[in-house]
């Protein structure tokens, strides 16, 4: 193996990890993005599915459930957006191509769940049928299109600073 690897000297040093000092690491700012920013998704998706089981049943507790995930999913999506601001002014997203569609969707998505927040404070089936649900579903479609960008971008990113 040894002599491979002495044959190969191109080889090895593609295929070695760059520590340089000058090497990009990832902020906290980003990494409590990158963890906060899950919570929303989780959240305004299982208050898509109790808004579901809402429409099925017309049980008061799915309603409720609903804007209690809402009212969660909203103060997560702060944090995550803090933290994303934190990230991009310490420099950490500034060179990310689909970071801005991913930064848009997201306070998109915020917006229009505080709306539906506003709508399932509502007293019946009018604050999930219709608006209610349909506004849980297009929140809950953005959110997913702008982490797919963000894990596209990062993956990108990751992978163009070991080739070469």
């Amino acid at each position: 193996m040894a002599e491979y690897v002495e044959e190969q000297p191109a080889l090895v040093e593609k295929h070695r990890v760059r520590s340089t000092p000058n090497a990009k690491r990832p902020s906290v700012a980003g990494g409590l993005h990158r963890f906060l920013g899950g919570f929303p998704t989780a959240f305004f998706t299982l208050a898509l599915i109790t808004d579901w089981q809402y429409v099925q049943t017309a049980n008061l507790m799915w309603q409720y459930f609903s804007i209690w995930l809402i009212a969660a999913a909203l103060v997560t999506g702060g944090l995550a957006v803090l933290a994303g601001i934190a990230d991009w002014a310490t420099g950490g997203a500034r060179g990310r191509r689909g970071f801005g569609w991913h930064f848009g969707l997201t306070i998109l998505a915020l917006l229009l769940g505080l709306l539906n927040a506003l709508v399932h404070s509502r007293d019946g089936w009018t604050a999930v049928v219709p608006e209610g649900i349909l506004l849980s579903l297009v929140v809950v479609i953005l959110l997913y299109a702008g982490g797919f960008i963000a894990a596209m971008t990062d993956r990108r990113a990751s992978a163009s600073e070991y080739a070469a």
